[in-house]
């Protein structure tokens, strides 16, 4: 499960972007995955996404917002809270 804010459509389906991290030289280097995902929302909880099917695994940092668009094999930088 994850929040729904996070799922994205398009023409080809639902989605999701996933935040893949590698450590650098000086520093963790963060790049945006796109995930293709199958699921519905929650009956007792209209805020949450359940998948059926898809790439996402326990444990996958998702991006639920961001200041600019996303895409595929982008690279980000993440704000400190």
């Amino acid at each position: 499960m994850f929040p729904v804010a996070a799922l994205q459509n398009d023409d080809n389906g639902a989605f999701v972007y996933v935040l893949i991290s590698e450590k650098g030289y000086s520093r963790t280097i963060y790049t945006v995955s796109c995930i293709r995902v199958e699921g519905v929302k929650r009956e007792d909880d209209d805020s949450r996404f359940e998948l059926t099917n898809g790439g996402v695994k326990s444990g996958d940092r998702i991006i639920t917002g961001s200041t600019g668009m996303l895409s595929d094999g982008q690279r980000v930088i993440l704000k400190r809270r």
